[in-house]
């Protein structure tokens, strides 16, 4: 039984894990620090933007700066 990881085969776990899929996998994913969830889609606490690459600090004086 072939069992895909969420984002597909193109994109599995959003480019932002390792997917242990195939025959012997069971469709998880395994995220990169920095990232969560079940698709690897959120950052974990403390970090932001699209690639988890700003810390929460920076984040709130770029927001507030624009």
């Amino acid at each position: 039984m072939n069992i895909d990881c969420p984002g597909g085969p193109e994109t599995p776990c959003n480019d932002h894990g390792t997917c242990q899929d195939g025959s012997l996998g069971n469709g998880t994913c395994t995220c990169q620090p920095k990232f969560t969830g079940v698709e690897c889609s959120t950052c974990v606490e403390g970090w932001a933007g699209d690639e988890c690459d700003i810390g929460e600090l920076l984040w709130y004086f770029y927001a507030i700066n624009i």
